[in-house]
């Protein structure tokens, strides 16, 4: 009789920002501290999107918000605000809080 030691096979977490900046694996919240800070402190942007990287890179999937003000403006009777051009279209936003540095 032979003991089959396969290795497990290792899947990789399917991590998630939503746009309020609030991790997910598999759709379960990330609520622990250092664990929230550290994904922060490690996600990445190229171009060929988010990640966090390790030994292997994890893609992170991130749900876009609609704008970013990136100008206000007062005037006498009401303030103004101009969305980015970059992030109209959704391609370039990132949640508040993320932690999202670019890389490219």
């Amino acid at each position: 009789m032979t003991a089959s030691h396969e290795a497990p096979q290792f899947t990789l977490p399917n991590l998630r920002v939503d746009v309020d900046g609030v991790w997910y694996d598999d759709e379960v919240e990330i609520t622990h501290p250092g664990i929230v800070a550290n994904l922060r402190g490690n996600l990445r942007r190229d171009g060929e999107g988010y990640f966090i990287q390790t030994r292997v890179r994890i893609p992170v999937i991130v749900d876009d918000v609609p704008w970013v003000v990136t100008r206000v403006g007062a005037g006498r009777r009401r303030s103004s605000c101009w969305p980015s051009a970059s992030t109209t279209s959704g391609r370039d936003a990132a949640p508040s809080g993320s932690g999202i540095e670019n890389t490219s």
